[in-house]
Formats: C-alpha cells, structure tokens, sequence
C-alpha cells in the first residue's frame, strides 16, 4: 500500500484543481520542499494513507487507501482553530488510493468522516482517518 500511495503522491494521481494550479504541480512542490514533513493516517481498520504538508508551499497531500464502498459520503475535512471545514469528498471502494490536495496555512488536522450527505457543515459520521499537523 505504501508504494502505491507514494506512486499516487508522485505523479500527482489527482482530479482536483485548487489555488489557482493544477493539483500535480502542487503535489511535486511538496514533495520538493525542504519542509515537507509526512505524518501517518491513524485509520480504521484496513485504512491507511498519510499526509505531507509543507508551509512554505501552502499545500498539503493525504492520500489515503482502503475505504471500504459504503452508503453516504466520505468527506474529507481540515481543521483550523479547532473548527472543521468540509474541503471535498472521496470515493470508496475503488481499490485505488483516493488523493487530495489541501491548503496547510493554518490547518491543525486532516481527517476522514463517513457522513449522510456531502455537504455535512460539521462531522457527524465516524472517523475513518486522521492526522494531527499542528
């Protein structure tokens, strides 16, 4: 799973744009940055992924892998002075790592809700991954 996770950061397997740059320019500037510091996912059983984040690149990775297809949505959140915010969601099931780019300014934790709806304004669901930054 590490290798196809590292695979996945590395070429910037991601179908998201964020900050005004493409998301595989900003993938290969954090793992570029001096600062970049990777920390992994505590995770369900059978999840499992990582975070780098770099500040000076304002960017930060997860990649996590092994979400289990489940009814409702899996949502993934920053946290920033204690508060969440709803940043984007993930498939499960697909049996490849799911990858996303996040701002870091800020961000104390990244984590992964299974929620009813998509645009859940705060987590409810169970946490399936997280990571404490700050």
């Amino acid at each position: 799973m590490a290798a196809a996770v590292a695979v996945a950061v590395t070429l910037g397997a991601v179908g998201v744009l964020g900050q005004g740059q493409p998301a595989g320019d900003r993938t290969v500037a954090v793992l570029a940055a001096p600062d970049a510091r990777t920390v992994e996912l505590a995770g369900a059983p059978g999840v499992a992924g990582r975070v780098i984040a770099s500040a000076s690149a304002d960017t930060a990775v997860l990649a996590v892998d092994g979400l289990p297809a489940r009814e409702g949505a899996y949502v993934v959140w920053t946290i920033r002075d204690g508060r969440p915010v709803n940043e984007r969601t993930v498939a499960g099931g697909t049996g490849e790592p799911q990858v996303v780019v996040l701002p870091a300014e800020g961000v104390e934790a990244v984590a992964v809700t299974l929620e009813a709806r998509a645009d859940a304004a705060a987590p409810t669901g169970p946490f399936v991954a997280r990571a404490a930054l700050g």
